[in-house]
């Protein structure tokens, strides 16, 4: 019995030399948790709203951190915001990078989802777009995005690839809503919509009845020559089987990574707990981050 009570205590003394420093580091990790952080959305319409309030409120939910969130145009705004330390979290489109000359307070703790150029071409403008110019010499009129956000940027890169620096384009720097109304108005004949695929815009923009989803040429090229980007494929019937396949075939386009982003100065313990959040199975099926769930990019 003596024994075998020498044995008992022996074992409690080891479990409470392993367990004291475990919880005492766990306490710790708390400790360094903040009252509030603050994170960057973007525009209505997007993916980077609609994954922002859904970590938000993970965070809320899991960690007692309250959160507020600033609104922003995207990617170029939100690095900025991040490395001012405005915020504290922000996405981020990873090929607008050369937009901001200095963010040396921002780091970067994950990819999380591609985001897709998505070309929607006005119905009967009975031209490529990419390839073709315009008849009568008019002008290719385009939605580019919101000035300042990554999508504005992206859409520069892929003009000037396809079109050089002609002079027959009539840019347009519009946010969702106003390129949906300038379609309905007749005065669009292409839109590059850079966001995710499942993304409220390209839904709306697919079932509105006024635009073709066409794919990008010479994707190779470009990709020899703007190495940020990849190539990206959407299947035929992914918006649709019924009553008619959509697209009908699989189209081939471009995308990059956009990435959760923080300031330098948040805890390591905050980023390691926001990162757990972002990579547990349920929110990745609930965001529907398909890429992050199969292909672990």
């Amino acid at each position: 019995n003596n024994i075998m009570k020498s044995r008992v205590k022996i074992i409690i003394i080891l479990l409470l030399v392993i367990l004291i420093p475990f919880g005492v580091q766990k306490l710790i990790q708390y400790k360094q948790l903040p009252e509030s952080i603050t994170i960057a959305t973007g525009s209505v319409g997007g993916r980077y709203l609609e994954i922002a309030k859904a970590l938000g409120e993970r965070i809320e939910k899991r960690l007692g951190v309250s959160v507020k969130y600033v609104e922003s145009t995207g990617s170029i705004e939100n690095l900025k915001k991040t490395n001012s330390g405005e915020v504290q979290f922000a996405l981020f489109q990873s090929s607008t990078i050369s937009g901001v000359n200095n963010y040396d307070n921002v780091r970067m703790i994950s990819n999380v989802f591609p985001e897709v150029v998505m070309a929607h071409v006005r119905k009967g403008l009975g031209v490529d777009p990419f390839v073709d110019e315009m008849p009568n010499n008019n002008h290719l009129r385009v939605s580019m995005g919101e000035q300042g956000s990554g999508n504005a940027m992206t859409s520069e890169t892929v003009i000037n690839f396809y079109k050089g620096k002609g002079s027959n384009i009539k840019k347009m720097y519009l946010n969702y809503q106003s390129t949906k109304e300038k379609f309905q108005d007749g005065a669009l004949d292409l839109a590059l919509i850079t966001t995710g695929k499942n993304a409220n815009i390209q839904r709306d923009m697919v079932s509105s009845e006024l635009t073709n989803l066409a794919g990008l040429p010479f994707l190779e090229s470009f990709v020899e020559r703007n190495s940020e980007f990849d190539i990206y494929k959407i299947p035929a019937g992914f918006y649709g089987v019924s009553p008619e396949v959509y697209p009908s075939k699989d189209l081939f386009t471009l995308s990059a990574n956009a990435q959760l982003i923080c300031h330098k100065d948040v805890s390591p313990s905050m980023v390691t707990l926001v990162a757990e959040i972002l990579m547990d199975s349920e929110f990745v099926s609930e965001q529907n981050l398909l890429d992050l769930r199969v292909k672990g990019n």
